[in-house]
């Protein structure tokens, strides 16, 4: 199987791509540096999405479609796709010109409607991709992320470990312990007394020591690795969030994609100053803060409330050999959809040492999204 070096691109697929493009990049801190006839590329720090024109044809709801991963070789990646029960999206073809030469393939992956492009541009010194041209962008205009920290697919239950095993057998991704108190067999799972909040976990990577048998965990993320989650509804919880994405989307597919940033509440404060909207914890999620963890001064617990920004400590790993001399712990926020259905949507994330994801902050987020449907629902009716 040829070798993952990074994440290329995501591609969206959405009706008014240019438009929604520039209206993203505004609104996210993004800056517009690339476009083709049916497409605009746009990047903050090292992500880069493309937001497409939809047609019916394609899909019937705006979605994210395509995963680009820059491989070594495409053609073997293609190759490996296939045998592993891929079905051909665009055969492997090389492109050359004064600019170089770029090779790419794509596959539509067993799952739901994403698609992976095989990209090999070490060779091509274009803007972006052939095809696309460059545009001015204002460097003036604050970038408030670096890099992609994560990608979430939302699984029909039962099926998060076929996912799992055909990622790891299809390009070699490994699993990632998202929690100290995670199951090798079932992953990571997070249940609740109030029944509608469950769901299983698994996290997967790659990164180029992998290939020689290092292990992933334990070391500091530098933005380079492909982290993939899978996460599927636990029975018996009745609706929830990831069946909602799954019927208002279709299908399964990708449901979020956790962007790192540096200053969290700068970058909040800036999104929301753009209309940006954030799913908001409930009240007593801070209160619990204040009497679970003692090292948050008041005026960070303040701050977190406005911005509707999740807390939660990692605790020490059996592979520390002593314990940490300061707190290791993430901060995240979550945007509410960026689509009209209420499937896709970003989450901002910041990390202290932490590496994995806090069970709280799952549990958290889970009811807070569910009391943002319940009042959607309401809404609606």
């Amino acid at each position: 199987m040829a070798a993952v070096v990074r994440l290329h691109h995501v591609e969206f697929l959405c009706c008014q791509a240019s438009e929604r493009a520039l209206t993203f990049a505004e609104s996210y801190g993004f800056k517009p540096f690339a476009k083709a006839i049916d497409a605009v590329a746009v990047k903050s720090g090292s992500s880069v999405f493309v937001f497409r024109e939809r047609s019916t044809a394609d899909y019937l709801v705006d979605t994210v479609k395509t995963l680009a991963l820059e491989v070594d070789c495409p053609r073997q990646a293609f190759d490996s796709a296939l045998e592993a029960g891929a079905s051909a999206e665009s055969e492997p073809l090389t492109s050359k010109s004064e600019l170089g030469s770029c090779s790419t393939a794509a596959v539509r992956t067993p799952f739901g409607n994403v698609c992976l492009l095989f990209v090999h541009s070490k060779d091509f010194s274009g803007c972006f991709l052939p095809g696309f041209s460059g545009v001015e962008c204002d460097e003036s205009h604050a970038e408030m992320t670096s890099y992609c920290d994560h990608i979430t697919f939302a699984c029909p239950l039962g099926s998060l470990d076929q996912h799992v095993a055909w990622y790891e057998r299809c390009l070699g991704f490994r699993r990632f312990i998202l929690n100290r108190t995670e199951s090798d067999e079932y992953g990571f799972v997070v249940d609740s007394e109030l029944g509608n909040v469950g769901l299983r976990l698994k996290a997967m990577d790659y990164w180029r020591c992998s290939e020689i048998g290092v292990s992933s965990n334990g070391r500091t993320s530098s933005g380079r690795e492909v982290k993939l989650v899978f996460a599927e509804p636990l029975e018996g919880v009745g609706a929830n969030q990831v069946q909602t994405f799954l019927d208002e989307h279709r299908g399964p597919g990708i449901q979020h994609i956790g962007l790192h940033t540096a200053d969290i509440a700068a970058a909040t404060e800036s999104l929301q100053k753009h209309g940006v909207s954030f799913v908001c914890p409930p009240p007593e999620y801070y209160q619990e803060l204040r009497s679970s963890l003692s090292w948050p001064s008041q005026q960070l617990l303040a701050t977190l409330q406005e911005h509707s920004i999740l807390l939660d400590s990692e605790d020490r790993s059996p592979e520390d050999p002593e314990p940490p001399s300061s707190p290791r712990y993430l901060m995240q926020a979550f945007t509410q959809s960026l689509f009209s259905e209420r499937t896709f949507f970003l989450e901002l994330i910041y990390r202290a040492g932490a590496q994995g994801f806090g069970a709280g902050n799952i549990s958290a987020l889970w009811r807070a999204l569910q009391h943002h449907l319940h009042i959607v629902d309401a809404k609606q009716t």
